[in-house]
């Protein structure tokens, strides 16, 4: 069974016939072609009053593009109802829908853990990542703590997959 990795999460219920709006935690989700079902994990109260963690694997009826995520109609939910009973959800795909090919752009998880060079000099270890709207930024750490460097197609020198190595070119100034 492949690992599990959490993309998303359901924003909303859209209209009435069951339609989820959910959101992405990177702007693409090409994967999302890929799939026939996606898992959804979240917690429903009891009738105690705690909260029972649940998963629900979902059949993909439809789907399109709506603000920054995608409306979505799932075969199992027929109402509006019983979509709100998702609201909060996480959605998890298998992490190996997240691995690129060659001449592909990268997915970020690829680099997660990477060390880092500018030029020959260590920076540290890819860390963590975000999006700031406008490039991926990574977060390194390193020995001097944590320095973020934009993912410029500019600034890579190359990316040695079997060393787990990035090496850049940066700008001066960027890491002081």
């Amino acid at each position: 069974m492949s690992e599990m990795m959490e993309v998303g999460k359901v924003r909303d219920a859209h209209g009435l016939k069951g339609e989820l709006f959910l959101i992405f935690f990177a702007e693409e989700c090409a994967w999302l072609d890929k799939v026939k079902t996606l898992k959804l994990q979240g917690a429903t109260p009891n009738k105690d009053g705690k909260h029972k963690r649940e998963t629900k694997e979902l059949t993909i009826k439809n789907y399109r593009p709506h603000k920054k995520g995608v409306i979505l109609k799932f075969e199992e939910l027929p109402d509006r109802t019983e979509a709100e009973k998702l609201i909060g959800y996480t959605i998890t795909i298998p992490k190996d829908l997240l691995t690129s090919k060659k001449g592909e752009e990268i997915f970020l998880t690829e680099i997660e853990g990477f060390t880092v060079f500018n030029n020959e000099d260590k920076v540290g270890e890819i860390a963590s990542f975000y999006s700031n709207g406008a490039q991926d930024i990574l977060i390194v750490k390193g020995d001097k703590g944590n320095v973020e460097i934009p993912l410029i197609k500019e600034f890579i020198l190359e990316i040695l997959w079997d060393k787990k190595q990035i090496r850049f070119k940066l700008p001066e100034g960027l890491i002081e």
